[in-house]
């Protein structure tokens, strides 16, 4: 298998009905099921995702609540890490921004140590 890929099983009346949608409608543009079902993935995790890193900064990220409809300001200076929009020191925004790379790597730096998306160890 390609690089990248991963087989997936669905279920035969299923594809069949993509497949004559494809057929029957070459005006969408799609040129096999597999792009068909990539695109409609997307388009679900898209509509249905909660939470999005928007961007990251010296001293915070920025990440989009899809649910609450609001920006979420995640700082980390001072030796602390601190939701605005909640404003806690743990909660669901600073779990997924403790989870970013970019974050990560940040944090990392500075000192910091996070494993599992806990903070274990902050510098004084």
């Amino acid at each position: 298998m390609a690089k990248g890929w991963r087989a997936i099983s669905i279920r035969e009346d299923l594809v069949n009905e993509v497949e004559a949608l494809i057929r029957d409608m070459p005006s969408l543009g799609y040129r096999s099921v597999s792009e068909f079902v990539g695109d409609a993935v997307r388009e679900y995790l898209k509509k249905h995702k909660r939470l999005e890193h928007f961007n990251v900064n010296e001293d915070h990220a920025t990440i989009v609540d899809h649910v609450k409809k609001r920006i979420a300001d995640v700082y980390f200076k001072n030796g602390r890490i601190w939701c605005e929009l909640c404003r806690k020191t743990r909660c669901e925004h600073v779990a997924y921004t403790l989870n970013i790379p970019k974050v990560r790597k940040l944090l990392k730096e500075k000192g910091w140590i996070i494993e599992d998306g806990q903070i274990i160890y902050i510098p004084p």
